[in-house]
């Protein structure tokens, strides 16, 4: 039988099948729909996922894209990690999941709300790796300055001054740049670090 709303199990249920079709059993898998609180300690454990548009406010939350696609010939772009309005971006990065190698050149980062745009980071040319023809698997940068040097890339990813509070939904695109030539072989992962306030 089909899960009830509490004012049917007051007011009509007959069948106390529908009483147990209505709780949600710890140990079976279960959707919960409709606003719902949580309130006091809560421990989730285990792969979860929340999903919406207006994320959770308070918490932190990251947003990625597992793969950077190779749209012109010395270009890996993100493609739109959409951060929920009423949001601060606290991060931004990307990393080399496969080796990247190009014809000559160094190789730079850029962030911004549409592909190939810099106005939420500018281009820092040769922000990820300053010198030679390929970019290792793990070499990576990010605004946490930490991060970037745990990564190993040249330079923090400097965010425009003012961009960081997004009232509106905004999509956020990442670009690592070759400046000598086209990019033959490689992958990376970039991401978008933001916590909702509103």
């Amino acid at each position: 039988m089909a899960s009830k709303t509490r004012s049917f199990l007051k007011n009509q249920n007959r069948d106390f099948n529908n009483v147990l079709d209505s709780v949600a059993p710890l140990s079976d898998a279960q959707t919960l729909s409709g606003a719902t609180t949580l309130s006091g300690a809560t421990s989730i454990t285990g792969v979860t996922t929340l999903s919406g548009t207006a994320g959770v406010k308070g918490a932190e939350a990251i947003i990625y894209a597992s793969t950077g696609v190779v749209t012109s010939g010395a270009t890996f772009n993100s493609g739109a990690m959409t951060v929920p309005a009423g949001s601060i971006i606290t991060d931004m990065g990307v990393v080399v999941t496969a080796a990247i190698a190009a014809a000559s050149g160094v190789f730079g980062v850029r962030f911004g709300t549409t592909a190939n745009a810099v106005d939420l980071a500018a281009l820092d040319a040769d922000g990820l790796e300053s010198a030679g023809t390929s970019v290792a698997a793990g070499i990576g940068t990010a605004m946490d300055a930490v991060l970037q040097t745990a990564l190993g890339g040249t330079a923090v990813v400097v965010m425009d001054a003012g961009d960081a509070y997004r009232s509106a939904a905004t999509a956020v695109h990442g670009s690592v740049l070759s400046a000598g030539g086209s990019i033959t072989a490689g992958d990376c992962t970039f991401w978008v670090k933001y916590i909702s306030i509103v």
